[in-house]
């Protein structure tokens, strides 16, 4: 009897403490203030394999960054926009670099709700076939310095408290 309530109270705390997947996990609400939010910065890089690079776009000044820099924001925001609609404020294009072309974006958000780079990652992922004006090679995406698979790796010290206590348990029953 003991046993089963040690095991189910572990499995309640497993799924409590789990983080839900980053497509379906809602931004959490803010209360409205008068002062301007604290933002901050994720940096996101991605290439575009069927894209000729130029050495204008190496040029923020060029006619060929402006409109390439246009086209990724007009492109990007909608995506971020949607993911996280009470975080994200704006996109900025910082360059382009040779390899195809290699963009790299700041993405401004809510600094007290700003998504990690996992989810960054996921929603830009899952909404690139969806864009149209370039190709964003998925393997290729980058948040703040790290390649995401989509997929976290995480795992708290508190779960793996608790899945080792129910292996434990279980073991002691045989």
């Amino acid at each position: 009897m003991a046993v089963t309530w040690i095991i189910s109270i572990c499995l309640i705390l497993i799924a409590a403490t789990t983080p839900a997947d980053p497509a379906t996990t809602a931004a959490p609400t803010v209360p409205a203030t008068t002062a301007e939010p604290t933002l901050e910065l994720a940096r996101v890089y991605f290439r575009s394999v069927q894209s000729t690079f130029t050495n204008d776009l190496l040029n923020p000044s060029s006619t060929a960054f402006i409109n390439r820099a246009a086209l990724t924001k007009r492109e990007l925001e909608p995506i971020f926009q949607r993911a996280f609609p009470c975080s994200f404020k704006s996109s900025r294009v910082r360059a382009f670099r040779s390899g195809s072309v290699i963009t790299l974006v700041d993405l401004s958000f809510v600094s007290m709700l700003i998504p990690d780079h996992v989810q960054i990652a996921y929603a830009l992922k899952s909404s690139a076939s969806n864009v149209t004006g370039f190709d964003i090679e998925v393997s290729s995406i980058n948040v703040n310095g790290i390649y995401s698979s989509g997929i976290s790796h995480n795992i708290s010290l508190f779960t793996a408290s608790c899945l080792v206590l129910l292996s434990w348990l279980l073991s002691s029953q045989q």
